[in-house]
């Protein structure tokens, strides 16, 4: 089997189930080595879904209340400190994700399982652009979008489309399956249809975020033109986080080992907390990848 990426640093961002500080791990290996604890009182009904660019220019952070569907972006400073927020003017559904590299459009996801591609003015928490994806009536609950990261590429997974920028949906079905969606037509245009779709046969635990340790959540990568990795941060029932790495196919010349989970890291445990989407935060201004 080819060498496949792992990285000695991750960060894991983790939020309090009850209180909604939210906490940005870093671990090298399997070893917690900084720990740096925010409180942006958001408590029980505000979670955490994703981050963006900023409105001032550095990484936010974006909640939304599990109660009424309205979304908050948070503003932060270098520090990841809270200097300001702008509250969204409607309620939409439940958010899981950022397009990477279009960090003003997000994924949401109806209760009947079908995708919509949400765009806001991050200044002003106006929603001004949406895209109800065809076909995803039904699919498996998403979790998180990753995207690519140099030849080949895109899109983010050997053989799907790339319509949404090249970037990849993750999904994960109930038995804790990874099924990775693809996509044409275009966010621009407001015509992205699922169409293509990878199913891996390792079960992890509930994923809360995808690449977090990358530039706008790039697959890993040793060299150009070497195999690409999907680094996922799963949890497990006890609050045990998982570390899990799949193989995209990019780069890798052994057609069969597309799928599959080739590296897996327990760490901590965090019971009352759960996994979010900061990794963008944690390494571009707490604990940057040296």
């Amino acid at each position: 089997m080819p060498d496949l990426p792992l990285l000695s640093q991750t960060d894991v961002t983790i939020q309090n189930n009850t209180t909604g500080q939210v906490d940005f791990l870093k671990y090298q290996g399997s070893t917690l080595v900084a720990s740096n604890l925010k409180d942006y009182g958001l408590g029980s009904d505000w979670k955490i879904v994703a981050w963006d660019n900023g409105s001032n220019g550095h990484p936010g952070l974006v909640a939304q209340s599990q109660s009424t569907g309205f979304v908050d972006f948070l503003t932060l400073d270098t520090s990841a400190n809270l200097i300001g927020s702008a509250l969204s003017n409607v309620p939409v559904p439940p958010i899981f994700g950022v397009v990477p590299d279009n960090a003003t459009w997000f994924g949401s996801q109806l209760a009947n399982g079908q995708l919509d591609f949400l765009q806001f003015n991050l200044s002003t928490g106006q929603l001004i652009a949406s895209d109800l994806v065809a076909n995803t009536v039904g699919i498996p609950t998403a979790e998180a979008i990753f995207s690519w990261n140099q030849a080949p590429g895109p899109p983010a997974w050997q053989g799907l489309d790339g319509g949404l920028n090249g970037d990849i949906v993750l999904t994960q079905t109930s038995g804790g399956q990874v099924d990775v969606l693809g996509f044409s037509g275009s966010l621009a245009a407001k015509n992205l249809s699922f169409d293509t779709s990878f199913l891996t046969h390792a079960s992890v635990p509930p994923i809360g975020e995808a690449n977090p340790d990358l530039f706008i959540a790039e697959n890993l990568q040793d060299t150009p033109g070497s195999p690409q990795g999907l680094e996922v941060v799963a949890q497990t029932a006890t609050g045990q986080l998982d570390l899990a790495w799949y193989d995209t196919g990019l780069g890798d010349p052994v057609v069969s080992n597309k799928g599959i989970l080739y590296a897996t890291n327990l760490l901590d445990t965090f019971p009352s907390w759960h996994v979010v989407e900061g990794g963008f935060v944690a390494h571009n201004d707490l604990f940057p990848i040296s």
